[in-house]
């Protein structure tokens, strides 16, 4: 009997797993599978239709892209064209795509934040950078619309000046630090790595001695950082005893 019980509990665990395949796609936990037409629908008896209600997408600009993030299911319910969300272009790589996030069915888009994507824009002040972007919502008039039209400035700001340590305690000597944006929706990282030739090649560590007169090569990158709109400037570049010390010893001043 205890055989046959595991044995039937198995059966009814791979048959609700395999309910979750539908054609060419796999179903979130949130839809339902349309045997007719073999693609996957919103089960909206999961959603509230709420009169008036505002999308709240998942908003982000980590890596230096738009990160954007809503539930496909939510937004069918309040009566939103899933197809029709965007940034301020109509190019078809500015559109929101279905992904299953968590096992729930989202609407992404994750687009770089330059110029020359959707119509971003970019502002430049004494101190900071930002882009910003239009994110648009459509209604359904298909039998009728039921909601309005919604249309959200985004935005994310990175500062232009930053300052990058070595931790002396790794090892090989890198140092790394995230940069976050004044919103805290956004960052990114900027990396300095200390070498022992001029080719870049043989890292620097924390066993290498290192007289006076030593020659080091220090490397300082953003990896994310948009090259068609910016150029990355080392600044000064100092040595001290702690990293709270006032005593500073330059090796580049100024530029």
């Amino acid at each position: 009997m205890k055989t046959t019980l595991l044995l039937s509990v198995l059966c009814a665990v791979m048959a609700v797993a395999a309910s979750q395949a539908c054609g060419n796609e796999t179903c979130a936990t949130d839809e339902i599978c349309n045997n007719i037409t073999n693609t996957c629908q919103c089960n909206t008896t999961f959603y509230t239709f709420t009169p008036g209600s505002r999308p709240s997408p998942n908003f982000t600009c980590t890596g230096v892209k738009f990160n954007i993030q809503v539930s496909k299911c939510w937004l069918e319910k309040q009566g939103y064209n899933t197809s029709e969300i965007r940034l301020n272009s109509t190019d078809s790589e500015c559109f929101a795509v279905r992904e299953l996030v968590d096992g729930k069915s989202e609407m992404t888009i994750h687009r770089p934040m330059t110029s020359s994507a959707c119509n971003t824009e970019s502002v430049i002040n004494s101190s900071h950078v930002t882009y910003s972007n239009l994110l648009s919502f459509f209604a359904k008039t298909n039998p009728i619309s039921i909601t309005n039209d919604i249309a959200m400035n985004i935005s994310c700001s990175y500062p232009l000046n930053i300052n990058v340590i070595l931790n002396v305690t790794l090892k090989p000597v890198i140092g790394t630090t995230v940069i976050s944006s004044p919103t805290g929706n956004g960052s990114y990282a900027a990396v300095m790595m200390a070498y022992k030739d001029s080719q870049y090649t043989t890292l620097l560590t924390e066993d290498d001695p290192l007289t006076v007169e030593n020659t080091i090569y220090l490397s300082v990158t953003v990896p994310d950082l948009d090259v068609n709109t910016f150029k990355l400037k080392v600044v000064n570049i100092y040595a001290s005893p702690t990293n709270s010390s006032d005593q500073q010893y330059y090796l580049l001043n100024d530029g």
